[in-house]
């Protein structure tokens, strides 16, 4: 329970079509409730910038995931739209 508990809190920070492609293979009836009820999850804290979901259990997946994810190539994440760093 705790897992889901964890993986339910950041799911709200991620918007609904990456979470869909989250959720790629049914395992089962629990499987399909819990997804429909994270899909199903009213938010106001979805960040339109999060174009990757990964969670899991086996580092070494999670590696390969992370390995395979590519940043977007919106404006928003260039270092060009950051603000400039305080002073030391």
């Amino acid at each position: 329970m705790f897992i889901k508990d964890i993986f339910k809190y950041f799911a709200a920070f991620v918007p609904v079509d990456v979470l869909e492609r989250t959720f790629q293979l049914s395992s089962g009836a629990a499987y399909d409730a819990f997804k429909t009820e994270v899909l199903q999850e009213e938010s106001d804290h979805r960040l339109p910038g999060i174009t990757d979901f990964i969670f899991g259990i086996d580092a070494d997946m999670i590696r390969q995931r992370i390995t395979s994810v590519r940043a977007p190539t919106s404006s928003w994440n260039t270092a060009a739209s950051l603000p400039p760093s305080p002073p030391r």
